[in-house]
């Protein structure tokens, strides 16, 4: 039995099977590398920050290391049916693999490589990510959600929008429930007949695309602030990180403008939400929490919710079952305030290691002020692009309108002056490299909080954005897939 946590972090480093991240761009799966003297990044594409990170931890590109060709898809189940990547793992005759989402195919390839998961089966998470059944769910878990219905599709004509519209009002949230991942790909607010239009418009161009789309889910529109929790279920109980800003719709990164409800980043200067939303947000990820272990599943979750100030409520929306986009991120903020990180507890967890702590101090330790924030860099055309210009990754400063690059970085940790500098990373591309339509371009990181709401960012930094733009060198070219 290891007694505390300090005994848990001693043992990683003497763990023997090496831990190892799976993900399209290394920064993405930098969390452990905080944590295991072992740890490795296996990811497909070769950036202008990779090189920064592998004085942290080992990175293998498909691209630069194992000299793969061009991926159709650029998830973790085709990394892991590269043949090259194959051939690596099976020398290492046992390894523990971290993933973004699990798959049936990612499970099986794994089974027969490793049998050392560090995030839950499909099939013990997908219900939960699942935005039609997560209404169900949560009810069972005894959240109190808001009211609507899940309707289907083809039902869906003038006299049912004027019957919803008379039921729930006015302005409504349409949400696409057959898209499984998040980003607020497939949610439509519908203020009027146009927007009713256009969604099904949507729908019916989707369609001819391929995408098999059946239910949508109708709510009304709440007016409030977009935020998130994260939950970590352990087997003391359910810990509950703080409440966190959502930057949403932001119009200077959005994919897509026009869009409804895209993620583009966090702002977590904890003091924005009184201790009274808190404890709500802590008591509703600890009742779904509970109800989650309930059906096996551990380790990190995130909820999304709406911040009703008017009303004195935090209301669920939605579940992210896995890591969500606030690591690792996240991950670094708790890193600097030496507390222990989320990740510290999810490989414990799906390591089986019999390990105590102190519940009720790690919590208050999570509810302590921490100031930082990210902003997710989209294509924001629906076009495909080409990268002409030549930013690199590291850490920056903006001065009398210039971007000034300064050193080598790709963490919260690499940045020494929080008023001035900031970090350019998460897949920052070399000359050349081409974007689809939508596609994320990059991250920033700062160590202050820059929201003045969770649809605009200061002045200072909108200029930043701008400039980012500027140095990529943004050229429109024909599509790709073609």
């Amino acid at each position: 039995m290891i007694n505390n946590l300090q005994q848990l972090k001693k043992y990683f480093f003497v763990l023997k099977e090496p831990v190892i991240g799976f993900g399209n761009t290394a920064f993405t799966r930098t969390g452990p590398a905080f944590l295991l003297p072992n740890y490795k990044i296996i990811c497909i594409k070769e950036t202008s920050d990779t090189e920064a990170i592998r004085q942290r931890c080992q990175v293998i590109s498909l691209e630069k290391d194992l000299n793969c060709g061009p991926l159709k898809r650029h998830n973790t189940s085709a990394i892991l049916h590269e043949l090259q990547v194959q051939a690596y793992l099976k020398k290492l005759k046992g390894f523990w693999a971290l993933v973004y989402r699990s798959s049936g195919r990612i499970e099986q390839t794994l089974k027969e490589l490793s049998d050392d998961l560090l995030v839950n089966s499909s099939l013990v998470a997908s219900p939960f990510e699942d935005k039609k059944e997560f209404r169900r769910l949560a009810v069972q878990a005894g959240l109190s959600i808001l009211p609507g219905e899940t309707i289907w599709i083809d039902s869906l004509d003038q006299d049912k929008y004027d019957m919803l519209q008379r039921q729930y009002g006015e302005r409504l949230v349409f949400q696409l429930t057959d898209y499984k991942v998040g980003g607020g790909i497939g949610t439509v607010f519908i203020d009027h007949k146009n927007d009713f239009r256009e969604f099904l418009e949507f729908v019916a161009r989707r369609r001819k695309r391929g995408k098999k789309l059946a239910w949508v889910n109708v709510t009304p529109l709440v007016e409030g602030i977009s935020a998130s929790i994260t939950g970590m279920i352990t087997h003391k109980g359910v810990l509950a990180g703080p409440l966190q800003l959502q930057l949403i719709d932001v119009p200077e990164v959005t994919a897509f403008y026009g869009r409804n409800g895209v993620f583009c980043g966090h702002d977590w200067q904890t003091q924005r939400f009184d201790i009274f939303f808190q404890k709500q947000a802590e008591e509703l990820v600890t009742k779904l929490g509970i109800f989650m272990a309930k059906k096996s599943y551990k380790g990190i979750f995130g909820l999304d919710v709406v911040v009703d100030e008017k009303k004195g409520r935090v209301i669920p929306i939605e579940c992210n079952a896995r890591y969500t986009g606030a690591f690792p991120a996240y991950s670094m903020l708790q890193t600097e305030a030496d507390e222990p990180n989320f990740d510290l507890f999810q490989l414990a967890e799906f390591m089986g290691i019999a390990y105590d702590f102190d519940f009720n101090q790690v919590q208050h330790q999570y509810r302590k002020s921490k100031v930082g924030s990210q902003l997710i860099l989209h294509n924001q055309t629906r076009k495909w692009i080409r990268i002409n210009g030549h930013l690199k990754a590291g850490v920056y400063e903006f001065k009398q309108g210039r971007l000034n690059w300064l050193r080598p970085g790709f963490a919260m940790q690499d940045i020494k002056d929080k008023e001035k500098e900031f970090v350019l990373t998460d897949g920052i591309v070399n000359c050349g490299q081409v974007f689809k339509p939508g596609e994320r371009m990059g991250r920033l990181m700062f160590k202050r909080s820059i929201a003045q709401n969770h649809h605009q960012i200061k002045e200072n930094e909108k200029e930043i954005v701008k400039a980012i733009y500027q140095g990529y060198q943004i050229e429109e070219i024909e599509n790709q897939e073609n």
